[in-house]
């Protein structure tokens, strides 16, 4: 019995092994059938690897674009190609058809850089004059921001970012320096052609800057309101006084024999009026619209390249396309720097003020441009800073310098009306200007220790008014140290006892006829006066000529002088003739009694006149 058992058992685990391998030659048969299947598709790669070059020779030959295949296709067996390549470098690299294969991708890859070159060529057109004017315009009646017409069709557009990853892909870079050289020179080209444009509409004068699009609006500091009218109407406007005084000047010399057109050509604050300061004007407005212009380039060009070049490779592009307009700017920023210097060096302090718009639209365009340029190149926002850094340091010379200029300045003659000196109508001109910028004068002397110190003392709202009044005040010390050092009070007080002793003489018309021995023989015997008589007493009583005296002292002083010298004679000629009757309207002639006299010479000098 248990030998049955034993037999049945072992029945069943022969079984069992014999359904075990069953199944492990079945999953064996499977098994080399798969490495079979491998094989062969690992040999028709391999096959294909050495076939690759002569089945893609002729696409690759023919090129993408226009009048060749497709891009996609063209793609695909540039990519079989890199696999070919692969594959031998790996496994046979001393393989002629490695060889075939390297120079034929080559070939394609260039192929690829030759057409992205070329779609870039075809769209390099740059920006019209006009168009970019418009952009850079604000319209105060619409904010909605302006959109730029399209540089690249979308379908170019994307032709080009598929080229550019490809290349990426495959460790190809030319293509980036030849996307900024060409965006660069487009975004350059534009600008130039706006600067022409502002020369062509100028036509040299400053009558042509009013059709250029007003910039000032966009960038002006909203604590910056404008005050003051233009030099060159200010400069109108003086020519206008100086006419009038002239005239008003002439008549006074020539009813009362006073001199009054001693005044001095300036010593250093005025030039005489020319083109130069107009053009000055026009440079400032065309390199202002400039670097506004260029900031907008900027802004399309960065949108544009951040849809075709990789975040990664962005900065070194963008600085590409920005580098030559850049120094274009920095160069002309310079040129106006170095003009201006030259400029304070002759003390034209007046041509200089062009500084300070300059520099005050540049700091209020600056975090816009930070903003445009804050992921790219350092490079970039460097030179920006380098032009504010140069204007800044020539604000600052200026600034200084007209104090030592006051200093210098020899104040050998001084105006003989005895009003406002020369010097000091200029100083006061020029402070006048420097109220439209006083958060930029403020910056400015903001890093002069002196100045800051002193505003450390201050307790005030507002910092740069105080400092531009710190810097004025230290004008008006030196002015007042300069007048006073050319004696001018010395001066005046002896021109003005001159000028008082020449209008006093000026009353010897009118006394000859009142004070003297010349009276009619008639009325000195009481008898009736003739005609002839009458008409010489009727002219006794001529009115004396007006003048006008600002000063307060000076004007009680000459009142008093008159009444001592007229008064007493008066009064000895109104008793010797009142009581004759040389006409039947005695009141027609003698309109003013001895006392009334001097209630009239007190209105003498009417300070409104």
């Amino acid at each position: 019995m248990d030998f049955k058992v034993e037999l049945y058992e072992v029945e069943n685990k022969l079984k069992k092994e014999s359904n075990n391998l069953d199944l492990l030659k079945e999953r064996l048969e499977k098994k080399s059938q798969t490495n079979i299947d491998a094989t062969i598709h690992l040999l028709d790669n391999v096959i294909s690897y050495y076939d690759v070059s002569t089945d893609v020779e002729g696409v690759i030959e023919k090129g993408p674009g226009e009048g060749a295949l497709e891009l996609e296709p063209y793609l695909q067996s540039l990519n079989r190609l890199a696999a070919a390549q692969k594959y031998f470098e790996e496994h046979i690299p001393q393989s002629v058809e490695r060889e075939n294969v390297t120079t034929l991708f080559e070939k394609g890859g260039d192929k690829i850089n030759s057409e992205f070159k070329s779609i870039l060529d075809k769209y390099n057109t740059p920006m019209l004059p006009v168009v970019l004017s418009d952009l850079i315009h604000v319209d105060e009646n619409n904010k909605s921001p302006k959109i730029p017409p399209p540089q690249i069709p979308d379908n170019i557009k994307a032709k080009l970012i598929q080229m550019s990853n490809w290349l990426l892909d495959h460790q190809k870079y030319d293509h980036l320096t030849v996307y900024g050289s060409i965006r660069g020179y487009v975004l350059q080209r534009s600008l130039t052609m706006l600067r022409n444009h502002q020369k062509s509409v100028s036509g040299g004068s400053a009558h042509g800057v009013s059709s250029s699009p007003m910039t000032r609006p966009k960038f002006q500091s909203r604590h910056e309101t404008s005050r003051r009218p233009s030099t060159r109407r200010l400069q109108a406007f003086q020519g206008k006084a100086n006419k009038m005084f002239l005239k008003a000047s002439q008549t006074i010399e020539h009813s009362t024999g006073f001199n009054l057109s001693g005044r001095r050509a300036s010593s250093h604050l005025e030039s005489p009026y020319s083109g130069e300061e107009v053009d000055n004007e026009q440079e400032m407005e065309n390199y202002l619209l400039c670097i506004i212009a260029l900031h907008k380039l900027m802004q399309i060009e960065k949108t544009l390249m951040k849809q075709i070049i990789p975040i990664t490779h962005q900065p070194r592009v963008f600085e590409l396309i920005v580098r030559d307009a850049m120094d274009t700017i920095v160069q002309d920023g310079e040129s106006i720097v170095q003009r201006a210097k030259k400029c304070i060096g002759k003390h034209d302090f007046g041509t200089v003020l062009v500084i300070f718009p300059i520099l005050k639209q540049l700091r209020s365009l600056r975090p816009e441009f930070e903003k445009t340029v804050y992921d790219c190149d350092l490079n970039v926002k460097a030179k920006f800073d380098s032009i504010l850094s140069m204007l800044h340091s020539t604000g600052s010379k200026c600034l200084e310098d007209f104090i030592e200029s006051l200093k210098s300045d020899s104040v050998t003659q001084l105006p003989s009306d005895g009003t406002v000196h020369e010097l000091t109508c200029n100083v006061i001109t020029f402070l006048e200007q420097l109220l439209d910028y006083i958060d930029t004068i403020g910056i400015i002397l903001a890093n002069d220790p002196g100045y800051a110190q002193q505003l450390v003392k201050m307790n005030v709202s507002d910092q740069n008014k105080a400092l531009l009044g710190l810097y004025i005040k230290k004008v008006l010390v030196q002015l007042n140290h300069t007048l006073i050092k050319a004696k001018c009070e010395e001066y005046y007080y002896n021109s003005i006892q001159e000028q008082k002793k020449a209008y006093l003489q000026s009353w010897n018309k009118l006394l000859q006829y009142i004070w003297g021995d010349d009276a009619p023989v008639n009325l000195l015997h009481g008898d009736r006066l003739r005609d002839k008589d009458r008409n010489i007493i009727k002219e006794k009583f001529a009115v004396q000529r007006g003048y006008s005296i600002p000063d307060v002292q000076l004007r009680e002083s000459i009142k008093r002088d008159n009444k001592e010298l007229i008064i007493p004679k008066y009064n000895a000629f109104y008793n010797r003739y009142a009581s004759v009757q040389f006409t039947k309207n005695i009141d027609k002639y003698i309109k003013h009694k001895p006392d009334e006299v001097s209630s009239i010479i007190d209105r003498f000098f009417d300070v409104a006149a």
